[in-house]
């Protein structure tokens, strides 16, 4: 689907969200992929007044997370699949060093009051 489309769709739950307090949740496989889409997705809904979080594993480019996603997102759920890692690599096939990096970087942003960082139930 395009990015006008999605909004189409979403746009008919506005009253909805507007009453509830809710809006749109942005989850996997990992939205952080497809960054450039991704973007331009939360920039629309922020632009018709739509309260966002993205569910995140944590493993992208920071500076490029900071300039494309961070600004169009409300809150973010960073789930952390697990902390110790070499078992993170056994189970995940990647190491977890620039996850644990970003969910640092990300909490020391969120002292900001500019978004809501929600971590991971451990």
């Amino acid at each position: 689907m395009s990015v006008d489309e999605i909004i189409h769709k979403v746009l008919r739950y506005k009253p909805f969200f507007d009453t509830s307090g809710g809006g749109v949740t942005l989850s996997g496989g990992e939205p952080t992929l497809p960054m450039e889409f991704t973007s331009l997705l939360l920039r629309r809904f922020k632009e018709e007044g739509i309260h966002t979080l993205l569910e995140a594993a944590g493993l992208f480019d920071f500076e490029r997370f900071v300039s494309m996603i961070l600004p169009y997102t409300d809150t973010i759920f960073f789930d952390i699949k697990i902390i110790d890692p070499s078992e993170h690599e056994r189970y995940c096939g990647v190491g977890n060093e620039s996850i644990l990096r970003n969910f640092v970087l990300l909490h020391e942003k969120a002292k900001t009051g500019d978004f809501e960082l929600l971590p991971p139930h451990l």
